[in-house]
């Protein structure tokens, strides 16, 4: 976990989070006061815990960021 530690924030991707390490690392990242993002279309475990969701498809939406990303 000690990428958690040096990360200032967490990219969660299409995953509802129902394995307990996943949701551990959120609730980590969190209890650090740093930002937990979501691209995801469903429910998630982590859903109370989320700075921001983004409910959309992970397979339209990263393509476009990544252009977006690159283009910076």
């Amino acid at each position: 976990m000690a990428w958690v530690e040096d990360a200032e924030g967490m990219l969660v991707v299409g995953s509802s989070l129902t394995a307990f390490s996943a949701l551990r690392l959120c609730r980590r990242v969190v209890e650090q006061g740093k930002p937990l993002l979501a691209i995801n279309l469903g429910k998630m475990r982590a859903d109370d815990l989320l700075t921001l969701k983004v409910t959309a498809s992970c397979e339209a939406l990263l393509p476009e960021l990544a252009q977006r990303l690159i283009r910076s």
